[in-house]
């Protein structure tokens, strides 16, 4: 996933409607983001939003 370098985006992360975890990226781009272990299958999607409230294009992830 691709983050805006103005720093200090929003990064979420959804399974399913329900927000599981939330961080913030830095001038890089660089985040983390902790959730709990989730269940091997599962479907998450993350996305980036800036201060001004524009959203990146989610990306899927499956867990391995």
């Amino acid at each position: 996933m691709e983050i805006d370098r103005e720093g200090y985006t929003s990064v979420r992360v959804y399974k399913g409607s329900k927000k599981i975890g939330q961080g913030i990226a830095d001038s890089q781009g660089n985040y983390k983001v902790k959730i709990k272990a989730q269940k091997k299958g599962s479907t998450l999607k993350l996305y980036a939003q800036d201060k001004s409230g524009n959203k990146s294009k989610s990306k899927m992830v499956k867990v391995s």
